[in-house]
């Protein structure tokens, strides 16, 4: 993702950043309570106070990697596994009520077209290293980033760069406004479920974000959460209202315990009444087993020459955690000698893990906890383990105590896609001294930045 005229711009930014302190500070202030609204706290480390600058050839290289590492991920499902849901089903763990769920209601997207996600990684060496995939229609973070991307669009130093340079905003709103706008979309009544916990909470208020930025924008979705469903001959019916389309705006993660509730919506899937916007074939498409066969090439051969370049430079070393040898570096010998001789350099993750939860870091542990985990891993035979990342720190500007000041940070590079199409990227920045790696960090909103990314040239 390095390029030398985003590299030249960055530079120049931070000059204006520093000639504008004053009023940087006093744009910042201004704007708070608009950021503060979608959980980004104004002054310190959660807002840098420089975007991502990307130009037309990063975002092409990235799209090449997107198309590369989503269609890869499809073909695992199609190719290696036959598009059977049983088989994979058996390998990825999945219950047999999800596994039936799926069989009976869904039909599984097949290209890179059909499928929505955020991804993430790392930028290291002029590309992105993603680290899972994430793919899910999910709007986890839209609100705040558009948001970010309004506030940045004036920001003194930005302003002064667009006297010389074309800026556009990548904002993955945009992307989602022209999908419920599109055909099949346009003049249907739209259901939008959101993410609810088993005890009948909402995870978080991300989705009514979403749900009011796209009121704002024309579009109304009925929030089916906590409604009465009922499928009848002529589609589902919420309340008495008729239902064209569903959009989920939950990790199908999310949706098993609230399977009598959603039994409707299913039963409408399955007669052909209505459409989701992703299936829940997510629960394979996500699970981060299936990166091994993207790194493994003895698992793939059915990838080309191409393909495999690609992924080579965007998929880190992943192997799965079982007791049987591998190759890593110069030396070949079994897993679970692998983890314990390597240990600051892997980090184990459980292949349907969410939220960072079942990712545990070599370097974070001592040498007898990081066994007490490989030990539970290998028992439980759904996780994989991985090359940690080695992710380059950058100085980015903050904001502190009222004025501005440089800190070295790591920070993720998460592109969101829409029908295929990188339409915007998000980041994640950590607190300066603090864990290299977000995700598997625990880091939450005031711990961690956020960032937005802008087109230039």
């Amino acid at each position: 993702m390095r390029d030398e005229r985003a590299a030249a711009l960055e530079r120049e930014f931070d000059e204006q950043v520093c000639r504008h302190r004053v009023e940087v500070a006093d744009y910042v202030s201004t704007h708070a309570a608009e950021l503060a609204a979608q959980g980004i706290h104004p002054e310190g480390f959660a807002l840098p106070l420089r975007p991502m600058l990307l130009t037309g050839g990063q975002l092409a290289h990235l799209q090449q990697a997107i198309d590369v590492f989503w269609g890869a991920l499809l073909k695992v499902f199609f190719i290696e596994y036959g598009g059977d849901i049983r088989r994979i089903g058996k390998r990825l763990k999945l219950d047999e009520s999800i596994v039936e769920c799926l069989e009976r209601n869904f039909a599984p997207e097949r290209a890179v077209t059909d499928l929505f996600g955020r991804s993430d990684g790392f930028a290291v060496g002029g590309n992105i290293v993603f680290i899972e995939q994430n793919i899910s229609s999910g709007p986890g973070g839209i609100p705040a980033v558009d948001a970010l991307s309004r506030f940045f669009d004036a920001f003194p130093p930005l302003r002064s760069l667009r006297e010389h340079t074309t800026i556009g905003r990548l904002s993955p709103l945009e992307s989602y406004t022209s999908l419920f706008n599109g055909p099949g979309w346009a003049g249907t009544t739209i259901g939008y479920i959101d993410a609810v916990m088993p005890d009948g909470s909402l995870w978080d208020d991300d989705g009514l974000r979403f749900l009011a930025a796209l009121s704002a924008r024309g579009i109304h979705l009925v929030d089916l959460t906590a409604k009465e469903l009922v499928c009848r001959d002529d589609g589902l019916h919420a309340d008495g209202e008729r239902i064209d389309r569903v959009y989920r705006g939950v990790a199908a993660l999310g949706l098993w315990h609230r399977f009598e509730e959603l039994a409707p919506v299913y039963e409408a899937c399955r007669r052909g009444l209505l459409h989701m916007t992703t299936s829940p074939y997510e629960m394979v498409f996500f699970d981060k087993l299936l990166l091994v066969y993207l790194s493994d090439p003895a698992l793939s051969p059915w990838l080309n020459y191409a393909e495999r370049r690609v992924l080579a430079n965007v998929v880190p070393w992943t192997r799965f955690l079982r007791d049987e040898p591998v190759t890593y570096g110069a030396r070949t010998l079994p897993v679970p000698d692998l983890c314990i001789d390597r240990r600051e350099e892997l980090v184990i993750k459980r292949g349907n893990g969410f939220g960072s939860e079942a990712v545990v870091i070599g370097a974070d542990c001592d040498a007898r906890g990081w066994r007490e985990h490989v030990d539970t891993a290998l028992a439980e035979e759904n996780w994989v383990v991985q090359e940690l990342v080695d992710a380059p720190r950058v100085r980015l500007p903050y904001l502190v105590d009222g004025d501005v000041e440089w800190f070295e940070a790591v920070p993720m590079a998460c592109p969101y896609v829409v029908r295929g199409e990188v339409c915007g990227l998000a980041g994640r920045t950590s607190v300066p001294g603090g864990h290299r790696i977000l995700v598997g960090a625990g880091a939450e909103g005031s711990s961690a930045g956020i960032r937005t990314a802008f087109r230039v040239g």
